[in-house]
C-alpha cells in the first residue's frame, strides 16, 4: 500500500512491532544496540546521461529520479534525496521515542535490506559522512552492511542470498520481480518526469517483494533480525561451528602455539 511519509503515526507504527529480544548470538557490531522486529527495503532508479557518442566512463552522469521505501505492508516513494533525508528524520525521531520508552542508551536500529547494496551506497557515500565504523566492506566498494545517523542499518540482501532478485522471489514464492526487459533502462527520467503505470508498478514491486522474500529467508532459517548471517556463507560457517562443538578442545591442542 503506497502512503505519504508523514500519513502513518510511525512511533505507533513502529512501537507495534517490538524489540528483538537480547540474545547471545547477537553479533559484536551491534553489542550496544537493540534491533526493531521490523521487515524494511530500499531501493532506487537512477538514469545515466553520456556527454559524448563513444561513452567514454569519465564523460558520464548518474542520478536517482525516483526511490522507494517498503516499511512491512507500506511504500513510501519520492523523486529526490532530499525527500529520502526527509523521510529518514521523521523515522528516527520515532525510533528515539521508542528508545526512551526502553529506557535503551542507544536509539534501536531499524534494518533495512538493499539488493545489491553497492550500488545504493555509491549514491549514498556522496550525501553522508561515512565513519569507518559505520561500514562493512567485503572487497572495495562492496559494503556487506553500513550505518546512518546510529540508527539505520543497510544490509546487503544480495551477499546475504547470494542470489539475484529474481530468483530469491522464485526461491521464496513471493511475488516475482516485474520483468526489465520491457522497462526501458535506456530511457532518460528525471525526477521531475512523470511515470507511468508500469514505471510505478515496477519500482514499487522489488520493494515490496524484497521485504516479502527476505521475511520468509530469516524465519525459514530459525533466525531473527539479529541473528541472521550477515552473507550466504555465514550459514556454513554456523553449521560447520555447531557439527564440531563437541571436538572444541581437541581443535584448540591443534592450533599452532
Amino acid at each position: 500500500m503506497i502512503v505519504g511519509s508523514r500519513e502513518i503515526d510511525w512511533y505507533q507504527y513502529l512501537s507495534g512491532f517490538g524489540l528483538i529480544p537480547e540474545s547471545k548470538k547477537r553479533r559484536r557490531s551491534q553489542n550496544k544496540h537493540r534491533i526493531l522486529n521490523v521487515f524494511t527495503a530500499f531501493d532506487i532508479e537512477t538514469s545515466t546521461i553520456w556527454l559524448n557518442d563513444d561513452h567514454s566512463q569519465y564523460d558520464v552522469h548518474s542520478f536517482m529520479y525516483v526511490w522507494q521505501f517498503q516499511l512491512e505492508e507500506y511504500t513510501i516513494k519520492g523523486r529526490t534525496w532530499k525527500e529520502y533525508f526527509d523521510f529518514l528524520a521523521i523515522l528516527q525521531e520515532a525510533i528515539g521515542k521508542i528508545r526512551s520508552d526502553n529506557g535503551l542508551p542507544d536509539n534501536p536500529l531499524l534494518v533495512i535490506w538493499v539488493h545489491n547494496l553497492a550500488y545504493e551506497w555509491t549514491f549514498l557515500s556522496g550525501l553522508y559522512p561515512f565513519r569507518n565504523d559505520e561500514i562493512f566492506f567485503r572487497d572495495v566498494r562492496k559494503p556487506i552492511y553500513c550505518r546512518m545517523f546510529d540508527t539505520f542499518e543497510y544490509r546487503c540482501s544480495y551477499i546475504q542470498s547470494n542470489l539475484s532478485l529474481a530468483a530469491l522471489c522464485k526461491q521464496t514464492g513471493v511475488k516475482q520481480k516485474l520483468s526489465g526487459q520491457t522497462f526501458d533502462y535506456n530511457k532518460v527520467r528525471f525526477p521531475w518526469t512523470p511515470l507511468s503505470e508500469f514505471e510505478e508498478e515496477y519500482t514499487t514491486v522489488d520493494v515490496e517483494s524484497l521485504v516479502k522474500a527476505m521475511k520468509y529467508r530469516v524465519s525459514r532459517g530459525g533466525d531473527n533480525l539479529q541473528t541472521v548471517p550477515l552473507t550466504s556463507t555465514g550459514y556454513v560457517r554456523r553449521e560447520c561451528k555447531e557439527a564440531l562443538k563437541d571436538q572444541y578442545l581437541d581443535l584448540r591442542e591443534m592450533k599452532p602455539a
